[in-house]
Protein backbone atom coordinates (compact mmCIF):
# COMPACT_ATOMS: atom_id res chain seq x y z
CA UNK A 1 0.00 0.00 0.00
CA UNK A 2 0.77 3.47 -0.56
CA UNK A 3 0.11 4.73 2.60
CA UNK A 4 1.67 7.56 4.67
CA UNK A 5 4.21 8.05 1.07
CA UNK A 6 2.44 11.95 0.95
CA UNK A 7 4.54 13.01 4.30
CA UNK A 8 7.45 11.38 3.65
CA UNK A 9 7.42 12.53 -0.03
CA UNK A 10 6.05 16.36 1.23
CA UNK A 11 9.31 16.04 3.46
CA UNK A 12 11.76 15.32 0.67
CA UNK A 13 10.40 17.69 -1.66
CA UNK A 14 10.51 20.11 1.42
CA UNK A 15 14.28 19.31 2.04
CA UNK A 16 17.54 21.25 1.02
CA UNK A 17 20.89 20.90 0.83
CA UNK A 18 22.64 21.49 3.86
CA UNK A 19 22.58 19.96 6.98
CA UNK A 20 21.65 22.59 9.18
CA UNK A 21 19.18 24.29 6.42
CA UNK A 22 15.37 24.94 7.14
CA UNK A 23 13.12 23.17 4.66
CA UNK A 24 11.78 25.45 2.42
CA UNK A 25 8.34 24.91 0.72
CA UNK A 26 8.86 22.58 -2.91
CA UNK A 27 12.49 23.56 -2.37
CA UNK A 28 13.47 20.02 -4.29
CA UNK A 29 11.28 19.71 -7.04
CA UNK A 30 13.15 16.85 -8.34
CA UNK A 31 12.29 14.83 -5.38
CA UNK A 32 8.95 14.82 -7.49
CA UNK A 33 10.62 13.16 -10.87
CA UNK A 34 12.08 10.54 -7.84
CA UNK A 35 9.05 9.45 -6.36
CA UNK A 36 6.80 8.51 -9.05
CA UNK A 37 9.46 6.92 -10.60
CA UNK A 38 9.83 4.69 -7.61
CA UNK A 39 6.06 4.38 -7.32
CA UNK A 40 6.01 3.63 -10.52
CA UNK A 41 8.57 1.41 -11.31
CA UNK A 42 8.10 0.02 -7.65
CA UNK A 43 4.92 -1.50 -7.89
CA UNK A 44 5.07 -2.64 -11.74
CA UNK A 45 8.05 -4.79 -9.93
CA UNK A 46 6.46 -6.04 -7.26
CA UNK A 47 3.18 -7.11 -9.30
CA UNK A 48 5.60 -8.77 -12.08
CA UNK A 49 7.19 -10.27 -9.85
CA UNK A 50 3.74 -11.71 -8.35
CA UNK A 51 2.54 -12.66 -11.55
CA UNK A 52 5.32 -14.59 -12.26
CA UNK A 53 5.06 -16.64 -8.92
CA UNK A 54 1.86 -17.73 -9.97
CA UNK A 55 2.76 -18.48 -13.62
CA UNK A 56 5.91 -20.57 -12.31
CA UNK A 57 3.80 -22.60 -9.80
CA UNK A 58 1.35 -23.19 -12.46
CA UNK A 59 3.75 -24.40 -14.96
CA UNK A 60 5.25 -26.92 -12.27
CA UNK A 61 1.92 -28.10 -11.80
CA UNK A 62 1.19 -27.99 -15.41
CA UNK A 63 4.20 -30.30 -16.07
CA UNK A 64 3.96 -32.42 -13.29
CA UNK A 65 0.32 -33.46 -14.83
CA UNK A 66 2.27 -34.38 -17.90
CA UNK A 67 1.12 -31.25 -19.31
CA UNK A 68 -2.45 -31.87 -18.59
CA UNK A 69 -4.77 -28.65 -17.87
CA UNK A 70 -7.12 -31.50 -16.83
CA UNK A 71 -6.24 -31.48 -12.97
CA UNK A 72 -7.50 -28.04 -12.97
CA UNK A 73 -11.18 -29.15 -14.17
CA UNK A 74 -13.88 -30.66 -12.37
CA UNK A 75 -15.16 -33.99 -13.73
CA UNK A 76 -18.06 -32.25 -15.71
CA UNK A 77 -15.50 -29.51 -17.02
CA UNK A 78 -13.75 -32.65 -17.93
CA UNK A 79 -16.86 -34.56 -20.06
CA UNK A 80 -17.33 -31.15 -21.72
CA UNK A 81 -13.59 -30.36 -22.80
CA UNK A 82 -13.18 -34.37 -23.86
CA UNK A 83 -16.42 -34.18 -26.13
CA UNK A 84 -15.03 -30.85 -27.63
Amino acid sequence: TFKGWTDIMDNAIDSRGGKEDQPEYEANIYMYLYFVFFIIFGSFLTLNLFIGVIIDNFNEQKKKAGGSLEMFMTEDQKKYYNAM
